[in-house]
């Protein structure tokens, strides 16, 4: 019988600036009560020991999430960092306690050279004082630890947090993202589209409009097929059973009812999708246009796509009235399409298209506009 330990523990989801509303979102899926604090960190509580191992389960699949902290309201780190609950719930992430533990202390969000060297110090010999009374020993290792801590600064009230970073690459990277276009987004951006468009394992049929390198399909599939996107911080590997490539390719073999069609008129975006594709190990599950526009529904049976996400550059937009008319005949009644322009391109609903909402995402130092279009009957 598995015991469940009731904790009342305060924590912070770290996510890119922008995404917090899909981390809230990804909480949300796990029954957690989240309260929006900033463009890029959600606070949220837990009720038992359950629900914090069950965000590790699924952290690997996971679009936002980058770090949980606990929250700390100690302007003395002596003080905050890492109590003793803090530091039994770590250690049972192990299938058993390690003789050694390798970690670092990553300074983040705290200004000054010198101040992030003397209080990363601080917190590393406070950390090894812990392992040390229960017996492991701690090594500090900067190139290739186990584990890492993130200690962060709020800077208006200037108190302190501690946390844990989840994987061991940043959000936005993806290692299959070799063959690059310059109008196309990073993994993380990209997957907040698809999750915007509301891309889901019960849609059967998925098209990408203007592909470009591919990105937001191979995340959309990510998505759909439920596959790992990055790689997990070395503690968690050591506890959760990571899926192996066996496993994958056997849910891959699962899904081929489900269909992933990218569509461009450049041959060249063609082939950069389908070698991104096959480095994400995901290209038989994918299928690869090069059409003219005015010639897609040649191609593809009509009404037969649950949904089209439409990523449009300012070359594109003066095709809108042919894109639409591609759109109208693939779409199923009631199939949803998403837009993606720039902030000054204006939509509006027609007699074929319900706008059901309209939105600006924050990207780089500009925001993108996205329009979400439902097909009438």
């Amino acid at each position: 019988m598995t015991m469940t330990m009731k904790i009342s523990s305060s924590y912070i989801a770290l996510c890119k600036p922008g995404l917090s509303h899909y981390c809230v979102k990804e909480l949300e899926q796990f029954s957690i009560k989240t309260f929006l604090k900033s463009s890029e960190s959600v606070e949220f509580q837990l009720a038992t020991t359950i629900q914090l191992k069950t965000i590790f389960q699924k952290i690997s699949t996971a679009y936002s999430l980058s770090e949980i902290l606990w929250q700390g309201t100690e302007e003395k780190i002596s003080k905050l960092i890492f109590t003793e609950d803090m530091f039994k719930r770590l250690l049972s992430y192990f299938p058993k306690k390690p003789p050694e533990l390798k970690f670092r202390v990553l300074c983040e969000r705290i200004s000054g050279n010198e101040t992030r060297i003397n209080l990363g110090a601080t917190v590393q010999k406070i950390i090894a004082q812990k392992l040390e009374k229960e017996g492991i020993k701690s090594i500090v290792n900067y190139k290739n630890p186990e584990f890492i801590f993130s200690l962060s600064q709020e800077p208006k009230t200037k108190t302190f947090t501690l946390g844990i970073k989840l994987h061991l690459s940043n959000l936005d990277k993806r290692d299959w993202r070799v063959y690059t276009h310059k109008a196309s987004f990073r993994g993380d951006f990209a997957a907040s589209i698809c999750q915007s468009a509301n891309i889901s394992s019960s849609q059967k049929k998925i098209v990408s409009l203007f592909s470009r390198d591919g990105a937001i399909a191979i995340e959309a599939a990510c998505k759909i097929f439920d596959l790992p996107i990055r790689d997990l911080s070395k503690i968690l590997q050591a506890k959760l059973s990571k899926e192996t490539k066996t496993n994958i390719e056997s849910k891959l073999e699962k899904e081929r009812s489900k269909q992933i069609i990218l569509i461009d008129d450049s041959s060249s975006n063609i082939r950069a999708s389908s070698n991104n594709a096959k480095l994400a190990g995901i290209s038989d599950n994918l299928t690869f246009l090069s059409t003219p526009m005015d010639q897609i529904s040649s191609k593809l049976e009509e009404a037969s796509i649950d949904i089209v996400i439409v990523q449009m550059t300012n070359k594109d937009e003066r095709r809108i009235n042919e894109v639409l008319r591609q759109v109208t005949l693939m779409l199923k009644p009631e199939g949803k399409v998403l837009f993606v322009v720039r902030a000054g391109f204006e939509m509006e609903g027609d007699s074929k298209f319900f706008l059901l909402w309209h939105k600006l995402i924050p990207r780089g130092s500009g925001n993108i506009s996205l329009y979400y279009f439902e097909k009438r009957d």
